[in-house]
């Protein structure tokens, strides 16, 4: 597992929970997936959950990977938690986004 990132804030939206700080990705060339990831909380506790990537762009600030969290709330991914990824993911991601 690869860190992916550490949350410094997150939104309960109707289809899930988008964790901050977005990812800032070279161009639009991507595709939106679904994969596991595993969230680690401040206090060290440790599971997994699945995950939707997506790709936005913002205006100014260019285009970033959005990761939201379908099952999670607000409350179980507290800040300073770490969201890890897996081969499968970092794959799909490419080379240029670490």
């Amino acid at each position: 597992m690869q860190l992916l990132l550490q949350v410094t804030d997150a939104f309960d939206l109707s289809w899930g929970l988008v964790l901050a700080p977005e990812i800032p990705f070279p161009d639009g060339s991507f595709k939106p997936f679904e994969g596991r990831v595993e969230i680690v909380t401040p206090d060290g506790a440790r599971r997994l959950a699945e995950a939707s990537f997506s790709l936005t762009h913002f205006n100014p600030g260019g285009f970033k990977l959005m990761v939201a969290l379908p099952k999670e709330r607000k409350e179980s991914v507290p800040i300073g938690s770490k969201v890890y990824s897996g081969d499968e993911v970092h794959s799909r991601v490419g080379p240029s986004w670490a």
